[in-house]
C-alpha cells in the first residue's frame, strides 16, 4: 500500500509520499526541501521541492525526464526545482526531473488541471529557464 510521511534531517524537512518505493527517494527527500504537492483524476501523486546542490546526485531522476541534470547555481544554496509523479499504486516513479537554469530556482505551489496538465507555480533567478516558444514573457525581469 501507501503512505505519506513527513521525513526531517536537521532544519530542512520534505513530505514523502509512498515511502516505500526506492532507497534512493528516501536519500533524496531528507536532505531536500518539500514545497508541493498535487494529484491527478487517476490518484497518481506529483511532489515539487527545492534539491540543494549538495544531494543533488541522490535525487531520483527517471529514464527520459525532462532535465536529468542538476543545474541550479548561485550564492550559498545552489538550487533546482525537483518534480517528481508518483504512480497512483505507490509501486513506481512515473517520472521524476530537474526544473531550472543555471541560477536557482524554488516551487511554491503544485495544480493539475482537468486535463490532468502540471503547472508548477514557484521563482527563479536565472536568465535562462527554460520558456516555451509562446510564453507571454519569455525574459527574466528581476
Amino acid at each position: 500500500g501507501s503512505n505519506v510521511s513527513l521525513v526531517r534531517a536537521g532544519n530542512t524537512s520534505f513530505v514523502v509520499a509512498l515511502l516505500n518505493t526506492t532507497e534512493q527517494m528516501q536519500d533524496a527527500a531528507y536532505t531536500n526541501l518539500g514545497s508541493g504537492l498535487s494529484y491527478d483524476d487517476a490518484g497518481n501523486l506529483y511532489g515539487a521541492g527545492t534539491v540543494f546542490n549538495d544531494n543533488a546526485s541522490n535525487y531520483p531522476t527517471t529514464t527520459g525526464a525532462y532535465d536529468t541534470i542538476f543545474g541550479g547555481g548561485s550564492g550559498s544554496f545552489k538550487a533546482d526545482i525537483g518534480i517528481t509523479k508518483f504512480a497512483s499504486d505507490g509501486a513506481s516513479l512515473v517520472y521524476s526531473t530537474f526544473l531550472g537554469g543555471s541560477s536557482n530556482e524554488c516551487p511554491h505551489s503544485l495544480v493539475v488541471d482537468g486535463d490532468d496538465e502540471l503547472y508548477v507555480l514557484g521563482t527563479t533567478s536565472s536568465l535562462d529557464f527554460p520558456t516555451s516558444s509562446n510564453a507571454y514573457d519569455p525574459s527574466f525581469n528581476g
